[in-house]
């Protein structure tokens, strides 16, 4: 499930899984954002964990900031502001914090997230799987965080890491916070949007050329086999309109 309207009055409604997020704005103003649905890792960002919350909410800690997106995925949630901030919220245990090192606990309110490098680096989308992150910068590098099963972080994966023979165990992926700008044959693409899936992740670039990486069971990259792929493999299409 996905986004379920954008108003371009101003609003936008993001629906996920359980819970849901959304934006008002006025002109000039700063943006207010709503929450509702189960919370139960904190994925509501109201500073609280709860089993449910069956009215809308509003997430105080973004009450002042103008907010240009924002993204709900299973356990976690994201927004980018004007300013091209990313804030992040949930069931981010295990994930890359500032430092480097993997965040101790989940996030129950925005937290504002930099790495190392991307401080002059203005974000214009981001995007969450179950337990990765990436975002797209406005002159079209991408970055990715979180775990790397799969090889959905798009890094290539060693033949001697255990992670790539052994099946992901949720309670357990503190030792595996990364992050990387994403090269090797994106290096020198323009990349205009991100979608993350359960253990897989998609970009497109300004030519309209549709990369796939990650786990590919059942045929989910749409490569024409059932292989997991950890650097980034094009699509044979293209998805610009002529």
């Amino acid at each position: 499930m996905g986004v379920l309207a954008a108003c371009y009055a101003g609003s936008e409604l993001l629906e996920r899984r359980q819970h849901l997020s959304a934006i008002h704005a006025e002109a000039l103003r700063a943006t207010r954002l709503f929450a509702w649905g189960t919370g139960m890792q904190g994925q509501l960002g109201v500073g609280t964990e709860l089993m449910a919350q069956p009215l809308p909410r509003e997430v105080v800690e973004l009450k002042d900031s103008r907010l240009v997106g924002i993204v709900a995925a299973n356990d976690l949630s994201a927004a980018i502001d004007d300013h091209g901030k990313i804030y992040t919220w949930g069931k981010t245990k295990g994930m890359m914090a500032q430092d480097h090192s993997g965040f101790t606990s989940n996030l129950l309110a925005p937290t504002p997230i930099t790495f190392k490098g991307t401080e002059n680096e203005v974000f214009v989308q981001v995007a969450c799987g179950r337990t990765h992150m990436g975002a797209v910068t406005k002159d079209g590098k991408l970055y990715m965080w979180g775990s790397n099963d799969m090889g959905k972080l798009g890094i290539p994966m060693k033949k001697s890491d255990p992670h790539n023979i052994r099946d992901y165990h949720p309670t357990n992926y503190s030792d595996k916070a990364s992050f990387c700008r994403v090269t090797g044959i994106l290096e020198t693409k323009k990349i205009v949007q991100i979608a993350c899936g359960f253990h897989h992740t998609l970009c497109l670039t300004a030519d309209g050329e549709l990369f796939v990486w990650g786990g590919g069971k059942e045929g989910a990259l749409g490569l024409g086999d059932w292989a997991n792929h950890d650097t980034p493999m094009q699509v044979p299409t293209n998805l610009v309109t002529r």
